[in-house]
């Protein structure tokens, strides 16, 4: 029997952590972003990932974490459109 502090985490957060991590290493070496713009990516990942960790101990939280991504993902592609 898990009690609240377990380290184990099931399938859902494994991905959920591996999709984050997935999607903060792309956006960093995204070559798109503009070069203007990454100090401003590097600012907005690194509260965005203390959240996810966060997140991570408190246990089952992987909904926050994919929303997380989510916003990402969007945040990248707005700073990409920004070139254009």
């Amino acid at each position: 029997m898990a009690d609240e502090n377990s380290s184990e985490f099931s399938p859902h957060e494994r991905a959920a952590v591996a999709r984050l991590m997935e999607a903060s290493r792309e956006a960093l070496l995204n070559h798109q972003v503009p070069r203007a713009e990454r100090h401003r990516l590097v600012v907005y990942i690194i509260p965005m990932l203390d959240q996810a960790a966060l997140a991570v101990r408190q246990g089952s939280r992987a909904h926050l974490l994919d929303r997380l991504t989510a916003d990402l993902d969007r945040y990248v592609a707005e700073l990409v459109g920004d070139q254009a």
